[in-house]
C-alpha cells in the first residue's frame, strides 16, 4: 500500500527542496485535532493508592528545604493524624482542576507537536478539491516503510512513525496517565472518513528548517527522495505546473524511479481516471 499527500500546484517547493511540513494543530482545518478528552488524571482507586507515598515524599521533600525544623517524625505524625480527611477530599480536589490541567495539555501540544497527514486513497474528489486547489494542484505518493515514516521502531509511545487514524461517532475519553501511548492522537470525527488518513507526529523543534515565528511557524523536515515513489498530476493541473514537475523529476538522476501520472475527468461517472503520463 502507498500513501498519498494532497498539495496545491505552488507546493512544488517540495519536491524541488525534498522537505515537508509538519503543521501545528493551530494551523489545521480541524478544531478538534491534539486535544485529547482528559476526564481524569487516573481512577479514583489509582489516586488514592497513590496518595499517601505521594504524600509522604513531598513531606520530606518540604522538609529538607526548612531551616526552623520541628523533628522529621514529628512533622510526619501532624500529617498522617488529617491524612484521613485529606484522602477524602483529594479525588475531588482533582476534579476541580482537570479543566485547567486538560487547556495546560492543549496548549503545550499546540507549540510542540507537527502532524504529517496522508491519505490511503488518491482519487477522492473531496480530497483534491480541498487540498490541491479544486483538482489545479497535485498528489505525492510514498513509500510507508521508507526509514522516514519509521524514525522509532523501537520507541514503546510509537511517536515518529505513521499511523492509521480511527474515525468515531463520540470523542473517546482518556486519563493523564494514558498519554503515554499514541492512541488519544489518532481519533477523529467521523464526519472525516473520507479521508483515509494515516499521520505522523514529530517534536516542533527536530525540524531541520523553520520559517517565520509564532504558533504558525512553519515547521520543515528533510525528505529522502527514496520515500517520494510518484507524482499524479491533477484534472485541471496547468501546462505549466506539469512541465515544470517533469522537468524536476528528469534532471534529478536520484528521481528516475519517481513514476509521473495524470487525472482525467470520467466522462459517464463521477470519477478521475489516472493514467500514465506520457512524454511530449
Amino acid at each position: 500500500m502507498k500513501l498519498y499527500k494532497y498539495v496545491n500546484e505552488e507546493r512544488i517547493d517540495i519536491i524541488q527542496n525534498c522537505k515537508i511540513r509538519f503543521s501545528s494543530p493551530l494551523s489545521l482545518n480541524d478544531p478538534f485535532e491534539l486535544k485529547p478528552n482528559v476526564t481524569e488524571l487516573s481512577s479514583e482507586q489509582k489516586l488514592l493508592q497513590d496518595f499517601e507515598p505521594m504524600l509522604t515524599k513531598t513531606i520530606i521533600e518540604e522538609y529538607s528545604k526548612q531551616t526552623n525544623k520541628t523533628s522529621l517524625n514529628e512533622t510526619l505524625r501532624i500529617f498522617q493524624s488529617i491524612t484521613p480527611d485529606l484522602k477524602n477530599q483529594f479525588p475531588q480536589l482533582v476534579k476541580k482542576n482537570i479543566p485547567a490541567i486538560k487547556l495546560m495539555l492543549h496548549r503545550a501540544l499546540a507549540k510542540s507537536i507537527g502532524m504529517l497527514c496522508l491519505s490511503e486513497n488518491p482519487i477522492n474528489l473531496l480530497m483534491w478539491a480541498h487540498y490541491a486547489n479544486s483538482h489545479r494542484g497535485f498528489v505525492i505518493e510514498f513509500e510507508p516503510t521508507s526509514k522516514f515514516f519509521n524514525k522509532a521502531n523501537d520507541d514503546p509511545t510509537n511517536f515518529q512513525r505513521l499511523h492509521k487514524v480511527k474515525y468515531v461517532e463520540e470523542m473517546p475519553r482518556f486519563t493523564l496517565e494514558t498519554m503515554g501511548n499514541f492512541d488519544p492522537f489518532i481519533h477523529k470525527s467521523i464526519d472525516w472518513f473520507y479521508e483515509q488518513e494515516w499521520r505522523m507526529l514529530l517534536p516542533l523543534a527536530s525540524a531541520n528548517t523553520v520559517t517565520g515565528d509564532g504558533p504558525l511557524a512553519i515547521h520543515l523536515f528533510n525528505l529522502p527522495k527514496s520515500s517520494i515513489t510518484g507524482i499524479l498530476l491533477g484534472a485541471m493541473a496547468t501546462k505549466e505546473t506539469e512541465t515544470t514537475i517533469v522537468d524536476l523529476i528528469n534532471a534529478n538522476h536520484n528521481f528516475k524511479h519517481v513514476k509521473l501520472y495524470k487525472a482525467f475527468i470520467d466522462d459517464q461517472n463521477y470519477k478521475l481516471n489516472i493514467y500514465p503520463l506520457l512524454p511530449n
